[in-house]
């Protein structure tokens, strides 16, 4: 199974100010595709702590590491900053991303591309710009090793017109989807149940997880074999019974 991890940038987020949507909406849809978040990480508007999220993240040697958010104008948003840190490149302008940027500003009244608006089309050394469907700012995607980086702005309405319209099925991808089972057990305690996690663990290729809620107890199967879950799934039914 594929795997993911997410470093998102931004004060206004640490500060509680907004609540980040975003990496929750890109997980549910990559998990659609077999794609697995398994880390993600929250950092200030500061270069050198996206520097040292995205060194540490690669490190891991995930699947895709998304970076999400400070690609805007203002001083603090400098995520392109950190990441040409940790990656040891270039910040550069992109002549397809300043097209884009000139035709989106046409849009605008009384908005001219002025050198810092230019900011916008910049991507690092040797990445693919990737283009944002309702914005200004375009995303850029490039290899480090065996981790696919994906970089993108931070307005959750452009985040989901660019996940959806440009990276979905695209940048990501799986070969295998992932299959996913949701059961209740009525009546249930979490302790009630080590028996089943016991039999649950004998089983290859599966994650599982339990969560407590009023009435009893939400157990997710997830896995990339079909056959194998539904195992699973056979294994939790039986316990209910009994």
């Amino acid at each position: 199974m594929k795997a993911a991890e997410m470093v998102i940038v931004g004060d206004e987020l640490l500060d509680g100010d907004i609540i980040d949507t975003n990496s929750t909406h890109i997980s549910k849809r990559l998990l659609e595709l077999g794609i697995k978040t398994r880390r993600k990480v929250t950092v200030p508007d500061k270069a050198e702590e996206i520097s040292d999220a995205v060194t540490r993240s690669l490190e891991r040697v995930p699947d895709y590491l998304i970076v999400i958010g400070g690609l805007g104008f203002t001083p603090d948003d400098v995520t392109r900053e950190g990441l040409a840190s940790a990656l040891g490149k270039k910040v550069v302008v992109d002549e397809q991303a300043l097209n884009w940027l000139k035709q989106r500003l046409k849009h605008f009244k009384r908005r001219e591309l002025t050198e810092t608006r230019k900011k916008f089309a910049n991507i690092l050394e040797g990445s693919r710009s990737v283009r944002n469907p309702v914005g200004a700012a375009c995303g850029f995607t490039l290899r480090e090793g065996q981790t696919h980086i994906v970089v993108m702005p931070g307005p959750p309405r452009e985040v989901e017109s660019m996940l959806e319209q440009e990276l979905m099925g695209k940048v990501f991808s799986s070969d295998e989807p992932l299959h996913t089972v949701n059961l209740f057990l009525e009546g249930s305690n979490e302790s009630e149940l080590m028996k089943l996690y016991r039999q649950l663990e004998q089983i290859p290729s599966i994650i599982f997880g339990s969560y407590p809620k009023q009435e009893g107890i939400h157990v997710k199967i997830q896995g990339e074999d079909f056959d194998i879950v539904q195992k699973a799934k056979k294994l939790v039914e039986k316990f209910k019974k009994d």
